[in-house]
């Protein structure tokens, strides 16, 4: 796919629908070997997912998994700022090489690896560093300082325990006991519970526009607050960082605002140690959206003014809107509680004021909240 024979060959995929149609595959089979065509689609298809989340997307060598699992341009990019004091880089199970292009461009003596020989093939052209076929296991180098990806997908399925990892935990603890410092990819939707030695080591959870991106367990010279838990939201360069502190409270009734912490806050259990000086209170165990009698501003949360509290039939809840000049209508839930795209054009009305109705379910009972 580098070499100059095969540049009409990608240049006339570039063009191509999603869906290729069957004449352009028919010629192009016809200049071209059916494995040729196949490699070059799947590169093409590659790069334009690619281009959601890397620069220089149509110079990449990738493939559609490889794309999927490397991290994008901006969560690399952070993550790497904490190598940048590292005497060596060991980028390990690096896939495509998303990450290992960040650790180059702030550290000149970064090596990666990977058990797949394509990987490491595209590795090498992506991040123009040294790459090698070699196992996680066989890493042996005491003075480097190791980003380490494990495989989080099987069969299809993706894996979110860190108990499912592979290389699995064992392998995993004997690398970070080994290395003065580390930082291992986790899946978004951990259970930091389940991560061993909490108490030296510092768990993070980044964020975008897009939502949550992924976890990153930090150890040694690189947990820079031991113990704790960092929520940090690339789109704004906000971070917070606390301990995980139970739960707050529950309320025993909707109070005057409503309070919708980020979610990131909820992945770090971090929800109460940010909120619990607000004077919020939880409006039922596990829902994650709280309430509180006065006003405040932060952040991380959404403060939003309780118009009323219905009981969930959809006529009442209509009638109350109607009454009060509602035109576009947002409706949020927890849980599927209610069915919120249909609703949402059930509730729209034709006037002037926008409401958001949360449909929440509070015990038995489900709850309309106008806010």
């Amino acid at each position: 796919m580098l070499e100059p024979e095969a540049r009409p060959l990608l240049a006339a995929l570039e063009e191509a629908p999603d869906a290729v149609p069957a004449g352009l595959l028919a010629r192009l089979r016809g200049a071209f070997s059916p494995d040729e065509v196949a490699t070059a689609w799947e590169l093409t298809r590659a790069r334009r997912r690619a281009a959601r989340k890397l620069t220089g997307a149509e110079r990449l060598l990738c493939d559609v998994a490889g794309v999927e699992q490397a991290s994008g341009d901006a969560v690399a990019t952070h993550k790497a700022r904490r190598f940048a004091a590292a005497p060596r880089v060991a980028d390990l199970c690096c896939g495509i090489g998303g990450d290992a292009r960040a650790l180059a461009r702030v550290h000149p003596d970064v090596r990666a690896l990977d058990l797949r020989a394509d990987r490491v093939a595209m590795a090498r052209h992506n991040a123009g560093i040294e790459v090698e076929v070699a196992d996680a296991e066989d890493h042996r180098d005491p003075t480097a300082w190791i980003h380490l990806d494990p495989a989080r997908r099987a069969h299809g399925r993706r894996r979110l325990a860190y108990a499912e990892s592979l290389p699995g935990p064992e392998c995993i603890e004997r690398l970070l006991a080994s290395a003065p410092a580390a930082a291992v990819k986790l899946a978004p939707g951990i259970d930091w519970r389940e991560l061993p030695e909490r108490a030296a080591r510092e768990v993070e959870f980044v964020r975008d526009a897009g939502g949550l991106l992924q976890a990153v367990l930090w150890t040694g010279a690189a947990a820079v607050a031991p113990g704790r838990h960092t929520v940090t939201r690339l789109e704004d360069g906000l971070s917070f960082t606390a301990t995980p502190a139970g739960s707050l409270p529950v309320a025993g009734a909707v109070g005057r605002f409503l309070v919708v912490p980020d979610p990131v806050l909820e992945r770090a259990g971090l929800v109460a140690a940010r909120l619990a000086e607000h004077g919020v209170a939880e409006l039922a165990p596990g829902l994650g959206i709280g309430t509180c009698e006065q006003p405040f501003t932060d952040a991380w949360c959404e403060v939003l003014e309780v118009r009323a509290v219905l009981p969930w039939r959809v006529p009442r809840v209509r009638e109350w809107l109607r009454a009060n000049d509602a035109g576009p209508i947002v409706v949020r839930t927890r849980a599927g509680a209610v069915d919120t795209d249909r609703l949402q054009v059930e509730l729209r009305g034709s006037g002037s004021v926008v409401f958001t109705v949360f449909g929440l379910r509070l015990g038995r009972r489900v709850v309309g909240v106008i806010v």
